[in-house]
């Protein structure tokens, strides 16, 4: 089982890492939102999960593997939902030990974070400036991925924790 989540998260990784372009983020702005143009709030849900995001947002099929996909022209919006069932003891693991062990499959030199009570971590690819939320359910653990220019970070920083505090997983 070990091995088919390392799959799962290291094909996220592998896939979203290389560029906007892949995330259908091909029309960026050159310039990140400010908050007052980031669109009227917008509720999205995904198997159990539920984030509330903007009308700038647009769900997309994907082809990738992801759960949910959400993409608008300044932030891509990934999901990923891996059931207790895939390996044995998985629901006795905290958040912060899940989140640890997405970092070691990935192969990523990053340390698990906490803020506001979400449990993360954050990567820099590409350009590209990445984070990694988990939430862990009744059944499942829930990974929300966000991803920006590395250069529209700091602008979308606070909108970025704002999603991610509002996600509710069953």
């Amino acid at each position: 089982m070990k091995k088919l989540i390392t799959f799962v998260l290291i094909a996220v990784f592998c896939i979203t890492a290389p560029g906007c372009t892949l995330l259908g983020l091909e029309k960026h702005t050159n310039t990140a939102p400010d908050e007052a143009s980031l669109g009227a709030e917008k509720v999205f849900t995904c198997d159990g999960l539920s984030i509330t995001l903007t009308d700038l947002f647009r769900e997309k099929n994907s082809h990738m593997g992801f759960d949910g996909y959400y993409v608008s022209e300044f932030c891509g919006v990934m999901v990923k939902i891996e059931p207790f069932s895939l390996k044995e003891g998985f629901e006795n693991e905290t958040l912060t030990e899940y989140i640890e062990n997405v970092i070691e499959n990935n192969g990523q030199d990053a340390v698990p974070e906490e803020k506001d009570g979400l449990v993360y971590y954050r990567y820099y690819n590409g350009g590209n400036a990445g984070w990694n939320f988990a939430y862990k359910g009744s059944d499942a653990f829930y990974l929300v991925q966000f991803i920006c220019r590395e250069d529209h970070e700091t602008k979308l920083s606070d909108a970025i924790f704002s999603f991610a505090g509002s996600v509710t997983v069953r």
